[in-house]
């Protein structure tokens, strides 16, 4: 079954550029929300270009975050419930993920 044109625009907008074994650098296109997802890992964000983040529930339930160019934010712990990643803001914010993979 194929996609409409409006379903091709709500797909995830998530650019992978990079990924080794413990790093990935990924582009959040603007206004394009990514599919519900869990994170497995821990990891830390290194900010690259700024932008508002807003992490959405599945209940619909929603956190903003600012994400400030040069800046790096710790995610301790893995997300323990399904959210999606929507870019709020009108360009896109790169970001370089480190996660922590393996488990000491």
């Amino acid at each position: 079954m194929g996609m409409t044109e409006a379903q091709k625009k709500m797909q995830t907008q998530r650019i992978q550029q990079f990924e080794i074994e413990q790093v990935k650098i990924s582009e959040i296109l603007p206004n394009a929300p990514l599919s519900l997802h869990r994170h497995e890992h821990p990891r830390v964000l290194i900010v690259l270009s700024s932008g508002t983040m807003n992490i959405v529930e599945q209940d619909g339930a929603t956190e903003r975050h600012v994400w400030e160019t040069g800046k790096s934010l710790l995610v301790a712990s893995e997300l323990a419930y399904d959210a999606a990643d929507v870019n709020a803001g009108d360009n896109p914010i790169e970001v370089v993920v480190v996660e922590l993979k393996q488990e000491k």
